[in-house]
């Protein structure tokens, strides 16, 4: 497309290119600004903000381009989000969003990583909206965590010098969270049983995601106060078996020892199974 004769061939001074970035931004997600642009001059070219002679006609593409793709990405992403609004109000919501959060990234997954916080902030009256979110963004980031998944070499523990030697090797892709609401069933209602769209229940819910080491998917799994403890422990330090059960039977618990310890025990198991501790090692200390 030819610059019009009667406008000079290049512009006097163009903005540095962080500038220019979020200026285009701005313009492609804001239906507002990019409106007073298209009619602020009779000509195929304008003026935005720090910008001389935009053509108008790439920038009409470009944002449709932008919504198209945010939305789809963003629907993909939040399916049960997505079900709480109707159409307009989510196209509506899509654009606000990215107004308050503008893409940081080329990569248009990015563009969700806010969304949770926007909501929380939006949806003041509604909290479990931003809670879901959280959950089901999770999913993308475990999955695109750049933190290594991979198996570990495994000792059974079929001794107490195993449980007194040897340490738990954590899934590093582990993403640990503690809803006020039960946003695991909400999510499943809406997702597997195809229901209307409720707000979830009041429960505390501890939920913790990891990247499965062969499948390189997500992983959830839905924890109780004393699986969870056994989690926490772990993650204080390079605790062995036998540090992480003496402080979980720490904790207050009507339960006989030996129960206790044997459902310990067998959280230990399970998330070994899980893949959420990925093998063993020995420890430098030896448990001293």
């Amino acid at each position: 497309m030819e610059v019009p004769s009667n406008l000079p061939s290049k512009p006097n001074v163009q903005p540095d290119l962080k500038i220019f970035q979020q200026q285009l931004v701005k313009l492609f997600t804001s239906e507002r600004e990019r409106e007073h642009f298209l009619q602020s001059t009779s000509t195929e070219y304008a003026t935005f903000q720090s910008i001389q002679l935009l053509p108008k006609a790439p920038v009409v593409i470009y944002a449709d381009l932008l919504k198209t793709a945010a939305d789809g990405v963003m629907s993909s992403i939040f399916p049960a989000v997505r079900t709480y609004f109707e159409e307009d109000q989510w196209t509506h919501l899509i654009e606000d969003y990215l107004q308050a959060y503008p893409p940081s990234h080329y990569r248009l997954n990015f563009i969700a990583q806010n969304f949770s916080q926007y909501l929380g902030q939006l949806t003041v009256e509604e909290p479990w909206l931003a809670e879901i979110a959280d959950y089901e963004y999770q999913e993308l980031a475990v999955e695109e965590s750049i933190e290594p998944s991979a198996n570990g070499s495994f000792t059974p523990l079929l001794s107490q010098t195993d449980i007194m030697t040897l340490c738990p090797l954590l899934n590093q892709t582990l993403c640990h969270r503690r809803y006020p609401f039960d946003v695991v069933e909400a999510v499943d209602a809406i997702l597997n049983d195809t229901l209307l769209p409720v707000p979830p229940i009041k429960k505390p819910t501890i939920v913790v995601f990891f990247r499965d080491p062969e499948t390189h998917r997500c992983r959830q799994l839905k924890l109780g106060r004393v699986a969870e403890s056994v989690l926490l422990a772990t993650l204080e330090d390079k605790h062995t078996y036998a540090e992480i059960l003496g402080k979980c039977l720490a904790i207050e618990s009507n339960a006989k020892i030996e129960d206790r310890l044997a459902e310990l025990l067998g959280i230990v198991n399970d998330f070994h199974e899980a893949d959420l501790f990925t093998g063993n090692f020995k420890c430098a200390s030896g448990g001293s």
